[in-house]
């Protein structure tokens, strides 16, 4: 499925993956800035996904990197999984050989799976650039017309396609495991770099619904 015509709602790390992770614009759920820096989501004001599939029942596992709280449990992940690093070769391996574990009988789960893939830490050295990662012809990357085309904008978005095809999706597991159906999504963050047509959206009308992602 592709969705050719959508948004992040913040260009900043954590109130984009406050929005996802509750279905509520950051003025809504508290998250307005990084969690580093002393927001944190309001889970009593915006319930959380993985709260709510808890409540419900399901196990909530966490993989890797979370930017919404200080402490994943309140955000209700119930299992949180060590992991040697954030980057996809080292996440990736300890989800697989945990799904390999588990049987059908085992119930629901919900499994977050963060990487520090298209992170951008710092703006020199980029930090898109690993011996792991192949780079993207520059000639063949799509230049969105909010940014000018020039060979350094090219060479950026070039390393950036290579650290997104670094973050491949898990495989379901073989014969003996639990029973998942492989679904792999990039979800929508930093701003412009998610978004796929237009500079951003127009501010929501006062009383306007949450939006849901």
């Amino acid at each position: 499925m592709l969705f050719a015509n959508h948004f992040s709602t913040s260009t900043v790390c954590s109130p984009a993956r406050g929005a996802i992770l509750t279905g509520c614009y950051p003025h809504t759920n508290g998250l307005m800035g990084l969690v580093h820096r002393g927001w944190e989501l309001e889970v009593n004001r915006c319930p959380p996904l993985p709260a709510i599939l808890a409540e419900a029942g399901y196990e909530t596992h966490l993989f890797g990197v979370q930017h919404e709280h200080w402490d994943p449990g309140r955000l209700g992940y119930r299992h949180v999984h060590r992991v040697p690093g954030h980057f996809c070769d080292q996440v990736a391996p300890v989800v697989s050989e945990w799904l390999k574990e588990r049987k059908p009988a085992d119930g629901p789960f919900l499994a977050a799976v963060g990487f520090s893939e298209t992170h951008r830490p710092g703006m020199n050295p980029s930090h898109f650039k690993r011996d792991v990662y192949e780079p993207a012809d520059p000639s063949s990357v799509q230049v969105r017309g909010y940014l000018p085309d020039l060979p350094q904008v090219r060479e950026d978005l070039a390393d950036f396609y290579g650290a997104i095809k670094r973050s491949h999706p898990l495989h379901p597991p073989g014969r003996g495991g639990a029973a998942v159906s492989e679904c792999s999504r990039h979800r929508v963050r930093h701003g412009a770099r998610g978004q796929r047509r237009q500079p951003g959206v127009p501010p929501a009308e006062p009383g306007g619904a949450a939006e849901v992602v």
